[in-house]
């Protein structure tokens, strides 16, 4: 069995404390509040837990052994005897942003499955769109070209996106969080519906329904983002941007269409390639910044283009297994 020595004092002894009171039914919002005092106030004291953690995990998926004397020397911590899993009631109960953040601070060891549970893989290829509904309601949509590994079952309801874009619409359970990964962000909610996509070095979430936070774990409290907002976060910096959104617009993809408002060619391309095998690009950068607003109907790759070339000042050449868009003069 793996031990503390018995001079685990400091962060290292107060994060045990920690954890093994926060294991308690006697739980309280106020205990809960206290600890993200104690974790945010020094950086000693988020690696204290994150170790600690990491061998409550390593017990819970270890065999039981048998029960034996507990060694003369060392201190055994008080929670190594088979903890139950950390209670999410008490402080989750509390609904809404605030349980929020306060899942925002948990490592995603507690909310990712241990590998010897099952985790269901759905797919989709391009062209193509697919929705899984979980056993509590929860229903997974995935657009064009996505990949989610998901978990549902016990205390977790866990999710990962690996590629492409889905939309989540969560059904609410205070002492089950749900949790999406995606690169190097974690998205937590309650009882929602949001959308995330992975985007090009990025990280893109949107919330049509209710809050969620986004954040990295062993970071500083994770980012709140409510309805009609949209967070973008781009692979290894430290801050996200937020903005104001028309989320029916941005989730408009589920019923077949992409709305723009104003936005660069480059990116219409960008996503119209996500959803047909033919290759599209754009000529040259002037072309790439030119603007368009409307509505796409995914109905095919062929009269997706044409309708660019009708609602834009720019024309459409097909050579060589590639759509060329460039500029018309």
């Amino acid at each position: 069995m793996s031990v503390f020595p018995d001079d685990a004092a400091g962060p290292l002894g107060d994060a045990a404390e920690w954890f093994a009171r926060l294991q308690s039914d006697t739980a309280r919002e106020s205990d809960w509040a206290a600890f993200e005092a104690w974790l945010t106030a020094a950086p000693a004291n988020w690696s204290a837990f994150d170790a600690v953690e990491r061998l409550w995990v390593d017990l819970d998926l270890a065999p039981v052994a048998a029960a034996s004397p507990e060694p003369a020397t060392g201190r055994v911590l008080p929670f190594l005897r088979r903890p139950k899993r950390l209670s999410w009631g008490v402080w989750a109960a509390t609904g809404g942003v605030a349980a929020a953040l306060a899942v925002g601070i948990i490592s995603p060891r507690l909310l990712k499955p241990a590998q010897t549970e099952p985790v269901q893989t759905i797919m989709t290829a391009k062209g193509e769109r697919k929705a899984v509904t979980l056993a509590d309601g929860t229903r997974i949509e995935l657009s064009s070209g996505t990949r989610v590994d998901y978990y549902f079952g016990g205390n977790r309801r866990w999710a990962q996106l690996l590629q492409g874009e889905a939309a989540f619409s969560v059904t609410h359970d205070p002492n089950r969080p749900f949790a999406v990964v995606i690169g190097d962000r974690r998205i937590t909610d309650v009882g929602t519906v949001f959308d995330v996509a992975r985007l090009d070095h990025a990280v893109r979430v949107t919330v049509q329904q209710g809050a969620v936070a986004v954040g990295a774990a062993g970071a500083s409290p994770a980012r709140t983002v409510v309805a009609g907002q949209q967070l973008t976060h781009v692979d290894g910096e430290e801050g996200s941007r937020v903005r104001a959104v028309d989320t029916d617009a941005a989730l408009a993809w589920r019923s077949g269409r992409l709305v723009y408002s104003d936005a660069p060619l480059e990116a219409v391309v960008s996503d119209l390639n996500r959803y047909f095998a033919t290759p599209i690009r754009v000529q040259n950068r002037e072309t790439g910044e030119l603007r368009f607003s409307g509505v796409l109907v995914l109905d095919g790759e062929g009269a997706v283009v044409d309708r660019l070339q009708a609602f834009m000042p720019v024309a459409i050449v097909r050579s060589n297994g590639v759509i060329w868009i460039s500029g018309r003069r």
